[in-house]
């Protein structure tokens, strides 16, 4: 015979949109170090939430640590090279002049 607990036999009914159900499974993703929707439903069995895979993958969602930390980084776009960059040319017969001077700092920890 199985010793299994009350809560997992007689698991408690939760709406999906009450906001203390957004509050216990924000609660128990934070606790599990922002696991992922697999982890966090096998850790919340004691309840029985409505539509509780969407639930649960909106909440995390919208976990900004989890967000950060999950994003892809956007592609780089380059920028046209110019026409005088492009075109075949002899050496140094297009050049390009830097008319600035230095930028001088005057503490080197600011920078």
């Amino acid at each position: 015979m199985r010793n299994d607990t009350r809560d997992f036999l007689y698991p408690t009914i939760l709406p999906s949109r009450h906001p203390v159900v957004e509050k216990i499974i924000r609660n128990r993703h934070e606790k599990l170090n922002h696991a992922g929707i697999q982890i966090v439903m096998c850790n919340l069995r004691e309840f029985w939430i409505l539509k509780y895979r969407k639930t649960v993958r909106n909440v995390i969602i919208t976990c900004v640590r989890c967000r950060r930390f999950n994003l892809r980084p956007k592609p780089i776009v380059e920028a046209p090279f110019s026409e005088d960059r492009v075109k075949e040319a002899a050496v140094f017969e297009v050049v390009g002049i830097d008319y600035a001077d230095p930028l001088i700092l005057k503490d080197s920890k600011k920078a």
